[in-house]
């Protein structure tokens, strides 16, 4: 049999196959365009159907391994939503919306040095992308 033939017979199998199965994944929900957008928060970030809580997903973050210097010590105080949206000697440091571009997130990943918090191990990825997220989603008091 030529490979042509194999590889004919193959595609058809293929396609049989997902027929049989009642494959439909080429319908209208699956296919994104100007009427139906990606999900997402319209900056391009996957949101999961779920909101990132502040009091029940950060602030925990916050008090496992940040309070200890920002909280009793001067500068930023990470003890409660109201004290860390006052920010801290260098000003803000959360920016509704912009998770990526917050002062915030750029010290916990790294972007900017020194890396938070000085002296002991880093934020998880899943720490940081958590608090990233929930700055996406407009850094609410919930």
């Amino acid at each position: 049999m030529k490979p042509t033939h194999v590889f004919t017979i193959l595609i058809v199998s293929c396609v049989i196959s997902l027929l049989a199965s009642g494959c439909n994944f080429w319908t209208k929900d699956n296919i994104v365009g100007p009427n139906n957008p990606p999900p997402g928060n319209g900056n391009g970030n996957p949101v999961n159907s779920t909101t990132v809580s502040y009091l029940n997903d950060v602030q925990p973050i916050f008090d496992a391994k940040c309070i200890t210097c920002h909280g009793v010590l001067g500068g930023l105080n990470l003890t409660s939503f109201d004290k860390l949206m006052i920010g801290g000697n260098t000003g803000l440091v959360v920016t509704a919306g912009d998770g990526a571009g917050s002062l915030l997130v750029k010290r916990i990943d790294g972007t900017i040095p020194p890396q938070m918090p000085v002296g002991s191990s880093s934020l998880s990825n899943a720490e940081v992308l958590l608090i990233k997220i929930w700055i996406d989603e407009d850094a609410s008091n919930n």
